[in-house]
């Protein structure tokens, strides 16, 4: 049986590119899909769109004046699927996302949460941008790396979900940064080599363009609240990776290897270096897993 997948969407007047965001969801045909959307009062033709497709959406609930991140929590608070994520109503998803999703968490166990290719698309639907992967240290992010992760592109088992408690709803603005910095507390994240999600760039007020300042600042407290949390002892070990990190880091591209060994030797591999990289074989219809200097 197929992997029971929960999406949540949270919404507010969002005619204009909600119908795309839905029909890019109903377009998949999982078969074990829970699709739960929350409105907070949408005024427009929001309401009407929902209807129409209704028999895609597994649960409707308006709940006027709720905030995005208690309004995904609340989805969330509600769903039932072993897989999780959540997509914004102006974004999108690709074509077969979650059938890749479900075979990439049923063949490896490894694997907590997983973001695809960052992609960019415009009012037309038309991706104008997929960049490379970043870097995705597990120690790198923590000490400060703040190489942004695609929200419409990852996903995640609910196992990782209840450890860390879910959203934090306190959050006007980078609930999705403080989610990653808590999962990444507890497991390192695997960058998949395809195509899932699509975040729309436009000007219709969106969050991201208009409250850059306040996201950034609220990042910084993320930051800060866990510094506060690490005993004296566990800043100094951070501060001695950090060195071996940089010092090792400078010979990577020459001595590969070498780096390799000194990692392996020392229990480290996980912990500095290596970012995950899945790979998936349409003909074997398999994934490959390949550890990368980056």
């Amino acid at each position: 049986m197929a992997t029971r997948i929960s999406l949540v969407t949270t919404t507010l007047n969002a005619e204009t590119y909600l119908a795309d965001c839905l029909a890019s969801i109903a377009s998949q045909r999982y078969p074990n899909l829970e699709h739960i959307v929350i409105d907070a009062g949408s005024t427009d033709r929001t309401t009407d769109i929902l209807e129409t497709h209704a028999d895609q959406i597994s649960e409707h609930r308006v709940v006027p004046g709720i905030g995005m991140y208690a309004g995904l929590k609340l989805g969330f608070s509600m769903s039932t699927g072993d897989v999780m994520g959540w997509i914004n109503a102006d974004d999108v998803l690709h074509p077969g996302a979650l059938s890749l999703l479900d075979l990439l968490f049923a063949q490896n166990r490894q694997v907590s949460w997983v973001t695809g290719r960052p992609c960019l698309i415009d009012d037309e639907n038309r991706a104008f941008a997929i960049p490379e992967h970043r870097y995705r240290s597990r120690r790198r992010f923590l000490a400060g790396d703040r190489h942004w992760i695609q929200q419409e592109s990852t996903f995640w088992r609910r196992d990782l979900w209840e450890r860390v408690g879910g959203l934090d709803e306190t959050l006007d603005y980078a609930g999705d940064f403080d989610l990653w910095f808590r999962f990444y507390q507890q497991d390192r994240l695997f960058l998949l080599d395809c195509l899932l999600g699509a975040f729309r760039v436009h000007q219709q007020g969106q969050l991201s363009q208009q409250h850059a300042r306040e996201y950034q600042r609220e990042v910084d407290q993320v930051y800060g609240h866990f510094r506060k949390a690490q005993s004296r002892s566990a800043r100094a070990a951070s501060a001695s990776l950090a060195m071996l990190d940089s010092l090792i880091r400078t010979r990577a591209h020459r001595h590969p290897g070498q780096c390799t060994a000194v990692l392996q030797a020392l229990g480290l591999t996980e912990t500095i270096c290596f970012a995950p990289l899945l790979q998936f074989d349409p003909v074997r219809q398999i994934f490959h897993t390949s550890d990368r200097w980056m």
